[in-house]
C-alpha cells in the first residue's frame, strides 16, 4: 500500500512530505525541504449591487424596469502564489428577498494562469455576493450594454480586503422622445412645404408630407404613422363629401428605411419605420388630388405616430397638428 502523507503547518504554510523520502513517521514534523508549499491565504467576498434609477421626469420605475436584467463580465486577478478558484459561490439576494444560492464557473485566462473570468446578472435592487476569493484579489467589472438605460458607470474596479470588496452599480431609464411634423404642398416643390393653409383648384394634386424625430435619450422601438385620407371636408360643416382622392403608388418613404402601404378599404396610408434611433428623423410623404366642388370647400388632415416604448404605452397616438388645403383660402 502506499505510505501516509505526512502534514506540518507552520506560521501558516502547510508542508506536504512522502515519509519513504524523507524518513518520516507518523506525526513528526517534516524537516528539510517539502514535497508541496501551500500558503494558507484568507479568503473575503465580492459584493455587487444593483440599483436602477427612473427617468427624468418619470413618477418611477415600471414592472418591466424593475425586471430588466443587467449583465455583468468579472475578471480577478488572484494574488501570487494563490490558486485561482476553478469555481465561487455566489448568493443572490433581492429587496425583501429570500437570497439565492448558486455557483460560477471561472473561466481561465490562457496568457495569465492568475487571472479569470466569469458572468453575473442583476435587477434592479438585488445584490450578488461571491465568496471564496483571496484577499488581495484585483477585481475589474464590466456591464453589458442594456438599451433604454444609462449606466452611471460602465467599468469599477476594486481589491478585495479582508472585510471584502462592494461594487455598486447605478443606471437611469432612459425615454425616447419622438415628435412628429407634418406640411403640405401643391406644387412637390421641396421649398414650398408649409404648415399653413393653401388654396387648391379642382384636379390639382396635393402632397402630404410627416416628419418624426426622435429628441430623446433611446431608440424609438417600432414606429409606425397613418394618415386617413380626408373623406369629407370640414368646410361646409357636415358635407358627407366629396373626399380627397389618394394618388395610386404616391406613399413613399423620402428620408430613411421603412415601408409605406395604402388600404383602400380604410382609405388609410401606413408607413412602417422601425426603430428611430436617439437624434435622428424619418420622412414620409403621399399624394392626393382635389375632387370638383360646387363651392368654398375646406378639408383638414391629421397624421398620427405610434411606437412600441412610448412611456405611455404602445398604443399611445401622437397626432400631428392638422393642416387644411381649401379651394376658397
Amino acid at each position: 500500500p502506499a505510505a501516509p502523507i505526512v502534514l506540518a503547518c507552520d506560521d501558516g504554510v502547510l508542508s506536504v512530505a512522502n515519509p519513504r523520502e524523507s524518513g518520516a513517521q507518523m506525526g513528526d514534523a517534516v524537516g528539510g525541504a517539502p514535497v508541496v508549499e501551500v500558503a494558507n491565504v484568507p479568503t473575503a467576498t465580492l459584493s455587487l449591487s444593483k440599483e436602477v434609477l427612473p427617468a427624468e421626469g418619470g413618477s418611477g420605475l415600471t414592472d418591466d424596469q424593475r425586471n430588466q436584467a443587467f449583465t455583468f463580465d468579472v475578471a480577478v486577478t488572484v494574488p501570487e502564489a494563490c490558486a485561482l478558484p476553478e469555481r465561487l459561490a455566489v448568493s443572490v439576494a433581492s429587496d425583501g428577498g429570500e437570497p439565492e444560492e448558486t455557483e460560477v464557473a471561472v473561466a481561465a485566462d490562457s496568457t495569465d494562469p492568475a487571472r479569470g473570468t466569469f458572468g453575473l446578472g442583476l435587477s434592479h435592487g438585488q445584490t450578488a455576493t461571491v465568496s471564496g476569493l483571496p484577499v488581495g484579489t484585483e477585481v475589474e467589472v464590466t456591464e453589458g450594454d442594456a438599451p433604454g438605460y444609462q449606466a452611471v458607470d460602465k467599468v469599477l474596479e476594486g481589491v478585495v480586503e479582508s472585510d471584502g470588496c462592494a461594487l455598486g452599480f447605478t443606471n437611469t431609464a432612459v425615454w425616447p422622445d419622438l415628435s412628429i411634423e407634418k406640411s403640405q404642398s401643391a406644387t412637390g416643390d421641396p421649398d414650398s412645404f408649409t404648415d399653413g393653409p393653401i388654396a387648391v383648384v379642382e384636379g390639382q394634386t396635393v402632397t402630404y408630407r410627416l416628419t418624426v424625430t426622435n429628441g430623446g435619450d433611446d431608440a424609438a422601438r417600432g414606429v409606425t404613422v397613418t394618415d386617413a385620407v380626408p373623406q369629407a371636408p370640414v368646410e361646409p360643416a357636415g358635407a358627407d363629401g366629396p373626399a380627397l382622392a389618394y394618388v395610386d403608388g404616391s406613399a413613399r418613404v423620402v428620408d430613411g428605411a421603412g415601408e409605406a402601404s395604402y388600404d383602400d378599404g380604410t382609405k388609410t396610408v401606413t408607413w412602417v419605420l422601425g426603430d428611430v434611433p436617439a437624434g435622428e428623423s424619418r420622412t414620409v410623404e403621399f399624394q392626393v388630388t382635389v375632387p370638383w366642388v360646387g363651392e368654398a370647400t375646406e378639408w383638414e388632415n391629421v397624421g398620427v405616430a405610434r411606437y412600441a416604448n412610448n412611456p405611455h404605452g404602445p398604443d399611445a397616438e401622437l397626432p400631428t397638428d392638422p393642416v387644411r388645403v381649401g379651394t376658397d383660402l
